[in-house]
């Protein structure tokens, strides 16, 4: 059953609100992942989407922004933090960039609330199966006011 807010919703970080977190620990996708350490929020995550994580951690232009450990420290501490699911659903909801599809996946699979992301392809969709799709910033901002 979904959770709304007031309580502890139930979100799906995309790859790029979790890398904005780990390399910047005062920025808004930090403020959601500290919801997520102290149990504010749970997280639904799949193995496709850590993957995806330690892929885009590897990358030059981020790994010259955050050491080895932090990084595999980082993603321990997301996968632990995280509710882990095998997403079964497919969709081809977003033809511009189909990675993205595992996103929604694992939001309906995981009976999400939200899924929070600053990517332009799944923002545009909005609302997807009674899910929305929010930036982190507007989460935040409706997360304070309940």
């Amino acid at each position: 059953m979904k959770s709304g807010l007031p309580g502890n919703p139930r979100v799906v970080l995309d790859t790029n609100t979790v890398i904005s977190a780990a390399i910047s620990d005062d920025g808004t996708s930090y403020k959601v992942f500290e919801l997520l350490l102290t149990g504010a929020i749970e997280n639904i995550t799949t193995k496709e989407i850590i993957a995806e994580v330690k892929d885009v951690f590897s990358r030059p232009r981020i790994s010259k922004l955050i050491g080895p450990e932090d990084m595999n420290s980082f993603i321990q501490t997301f996968e632990k933090s995280s509710i882990k699911i095998e997403a079964i659903s497919e969709f081809e909801a977003v033809p511009e960039d189909p990675d993205d599809n595992m996103i929604l996946e694992a939001a309906v699979d995981g009976n999400a609330d939200y899924i929070l992301s600053w990517d332009n392809h799944l923002l545009q969709i909005g609302n997807f199966k009674g899910i929305k799709i929010i930036t982190p910033k507007d989460f935040l901002l409706l997360f304070a006011t309940n």
